[in-house]
């Protein structure tokens, strides 16, 4: 039987199959029922097979541990979850620990989709921060620490985005809280035709900020050499350096106070 009639059965079945139940056998058996049918043609014993194999994939077979489609889909949501609540408190280790579940056990599900930034943030922490150079600075450039003496908070943002109008402004009380217990705060930004310079500066003002802020080095990707560092994807976000290695990378509205002053006693 030729290879372009088997496919044309298939999909004839798939189009118009009406099927009655298939007796009970076990998956290796009705696999092998199937390729007898389509050997011998057999239209109708094709489609009830057929059925058979769809309506299987679509249960539940606990007897080897596997999910259908929406239990599947809500394990891998509560999975995602408790992920995000891990990051929260900075328990890092666990966290890449339940990401490396999820992606073993849920690919394709839309938890794993979502997860994807998280993943790039976890496979961030540890590495060795990289020299904060940058184009200019727009203003405090003579509170500026080294990295390596401070807990340093980097985040990044721009003029035009709106989150950032709010995280910037709190990051500063963050800064005024705890700078004289080590914290450092850097702001890093770009300069764009719509988010000048002189923009910037006014902003920064305006709010008040007391913490140094510096235009990102353009590099080819036009993203900024240290937002390309941090793997930034989204603003704001931030990234957190301790002793010359980033410690922690994530949205700033998760920097809680008992985070940050873990990391000052720490």
């Amino acid at each position: 039987m030729s290879c372009l009639r088997v496919i044309f059965m298939l999909l004839l079945c798939v189009c118009t199959a009406q099927a009655t139940p298939a007796e009970p056998q076990s998956d290796e058996a009705l696999l092998s029922s199937l390729k007898v049918a389509i050997d011998a043609g057999d239209i109708s014993r094709i489609q009830t097979l057929m059925s058979e194999v769809d309506r299987r994939g679509k249960l539940t077979l606990s007897k080897h541990g596997s999910l259908n489609s929406e239990e599947k889909e809500k394990a891998a949501a509560e999975l995602l979850t408790a992920i995000r609540q891990l990051v929260a408190n900075a328990d890092i280790q666990d966290a890449k620990t339940k990401i490396a579940e999820l992606e073993s056990k849920y690919s394709g599900t839309r938890a794993l989709r979502s997860a994807a930034r998280i993943s790039v943030e976890l496979a961030l922490i540890g590495s060795a921060a990289p020299e904060v150079q940058v184009d200019s600075w727009l203003a405090n450039a003579d509170r500026l620490q080294p990295l390596g003496t401070k807990t340093t908070v980097l985040i990044f943002w721009e003029e035009w985005c709106p989150h950032c109008r709010i995280q910037v402004p709190r990051l500063n009380k963050l800064f005024e809280r705890y700078g004289s217990s080590g914290l450092q705060v850097i702001g890093i930004t770009r300069v764009t035709k719509s988010s000048t310079q002189a923009k910037v500066i006014d902003f920064i003002k305006a709010q008040g900020v007391t913490y140094p802020i510096g235009q990102d080095i353009k590099n080819a990707d036009n993203k900024g050499t240290l937002s390309t560092a941090f793997s930034i994807s989204g603003i704001p976000a931030v990234g957190v350096v301790k002793d010359g290695t980033i410690i922690w990378r994530g949205h700033p509205a998760a920097l809680k106070d008992e985070l940050v002053a873990g990391w000052l006693r720490d």
